[in-house]
C-alpha cells in the first residue's frame, strides 16, 4: 500500500484493474448498462469473494479495480464452483445428516443405488447421472487419484458413465 511497509492488493496478486484508460479511477459509470449488470452477474456467483472497486463504502469509486476480498479456503470454494466441482457455500446452520438411502442388493444401477452413491462421493443427490454428472466426476477424480488411467468416456448410454479405465 501507498505509503506503507505492505505490499498493495495489486503488488500481493489479489487485486486487477481492467483498461484503466476506458476506466480511470474516480470517474464512474464507464461501464455500459449491460456490462454493469454482467459484472453484478458475476459478483454475485463469487458471493462476496471478489470485490468491485464501485462498492467501497468509503474513498473514491473506482470501476477498473477488481480485488480478492476473502481468505484461501473462500478462494478455492470459489475456484471450484467456476470449474463446475460442486462448491455450496458453507451452511450457516449445520443440517441434520441426511438419512442413507434404502439400498436393496440387486445388482442393478437404480435411483436409490445412485442417490447412496451420490451421498458417499459428496455429491448433490438427486438419483440421477445425467449426460454431464457431478458424481461421474467425482468417480473420475478419485480413480485418477488412485493412479488409474481415464482414456475415453463412455457416455450417457453406458449405465457406468464413468469412463474406459485402464
Amino acid at each position: 500500500m501507498e505509503g506503507s511497509n505492505e505490499l498493495s492488493n495489486h503488488a500481493s496478486g489479489r487485486a486487477i484493474d481492467l483498461n484503466a484508460p476506458a476506466h480511470p479511477m474516480g470517474k464512474p459509470n464507464t461501464f455500459s448498462a449491460p456490462q454493469r449488470k454482467a459484472i453484478r452477474k458475476i459478483l454475485d456467483f463469487c458471493e462476496g469473494v471478489v470485490r468491485h472497486g464501485v462498492d467501497y463504502y468509503s474513498g473514491r469509486k473506482d470501476d477498473m479495480h477488481f480485488e480478492i476480498d476473502k481468505g484461501a479456503s473462500e478462494v478455492a470454494r470459489i475456484a471450484r464452483k467456476i470449474r463446475g466441482l460442486s462448491a455450496p457455500r458453507p451452511p450457516s446452520t449445520p443440517k441434520p445428516p441426511a438419512q442413507p438411502a434404502k439400498v436393496v442388493v440387486d445388482g442393478k444401477l437404480g435411483a436409490a443405488t445412485i442417490r447412496r452413491w451420490q451421498q458417499v462421493m459428496g455429491t448433490p443427490v438427486d438419483g440421477k447421472i445425467s449426460e454431464v454428472s457431478s458424481l461421474v466426476k467425482a468417480v473420475q477424480r478419485l480413480l485418477r487419484s488412485k493412479g488409474h488411467k481415464i482414456t475415453e468416456d463412455a457416455g450417457a448410454s453406458e449405465l457406468t458413465g464413468v469412463g474406459v479405465v485402464r
